[in-house]
Parts: structure tokens; sequence; C-alpha cells
């Protein structure tokens, strides 16, 4: 995201499984309209919470507990999301569903026209611009296919 800003500038972004928020305080950074942190621990939340602080972004970032598999209902209403973001989130096997299915929930839901991504605090919108994920695991997971056929059948 740092060396291609462009991935999330002027977005509103998600970080899945956030930790301290790295990746999504370099989304931040690189001009993302908003960034909702996300992870199931409430002690991280805070901490990453203080980190948007620390780097001056955090009139930027808000944070929110997220279970993929029982996503609460107020993620999803925060949502649409133009960029969904995620390191290291395809570590079992049960996520492979869940994940898909909550980018799905992310990504495609939302009255305003399908598929395009906000550029502007006024909602315009950017033709060429669809929503998007960018997930990263590390090359060993054996889950990348199921994951990515999973991901098809859901139009992603």
């Amino acid at each position: 995201v740092s060396f291609c800003p462009s991935f999330v500038k002027g977005m509103k972004v998600l970080e899945l499984g956030c930790g301290l928020g790295t990746v999504g305080l370099a989304a931040a950074k690189a001009g993302a309209y908003s960034v909702l942190l996300t992870d199931r621990d409430e002690n991280v939340l805070k901490l990453a919470g203080g980190a948007a602080e620390s780097n001056g972004v955090a009139e930027l970032v808000d944070t929110a507990s997220l279970d993929w598999c029982s996503p609460e209902a107020s993620v999803l209403e925060a949502g649409p999301f133009d960029s969904v973001l995620g390191a290291d989130v395809l570590y079992d096997a049960n996520l492979v569903d869940c994940v898909a299915n909550l980018l799905a929930e992310l990504l495609l839901t939302g009255d305003d026209e399908a598929g395009m991504v906000p550029v502007n605090e006024d909602g315009e919108y950017e033709p060429e611009q669809a929503r998007r994920a960018l997930l990263t695991d590390p090359v060993q997971r054996p889950y990348r296919a199921a994951f990515t056929a999973r991901c098809g059948e859901l139009g992603l």
C-alpha cells in the first residue's frame, strides 16, 4: 500500500485481522478517505487505535471487533468498503468460506453504483475503478485454490 498509494487513495478501507494495524495505518497515510481496523481481540484494537493516534491518522481511523464467521451487524452496515486489506488471514481451512463470504458482504453490498469506488467526499465515482480486496498469505498455505474458487462462486 505504501508503494502503490493509488490502491487506497480516496477510498473507504477495511483491514481484516489488523493486529497492531500496520496495513490499515499505511492505507491511512497513503490517502485513504477512511480506515476501519478490525480484529477479534479488543486489547489489540486498543493498541491499534493508539498506533493511529501516534501516527497522526486518528481522525481517519476507527476500530471494530469482527468475527469473520459471524460478522457483527455494525461492521456490515458500515459498508460497502472500496478496499478490503488483510495479511495472514487464511491460516485455517475453516476460514476459507468465512473470509470469502465476508468479502462478498463487505464489497458487494450497498445502494450506490455496483462495483464503483467513491473517489472523493462528494461520492463522485471513477468508472474504471472496481471495489477490491488485497489479501496476502504465506505461499505455503494450502487454502488458496479453495479460497479462489469460493470467491469466484460469489462473483468476486
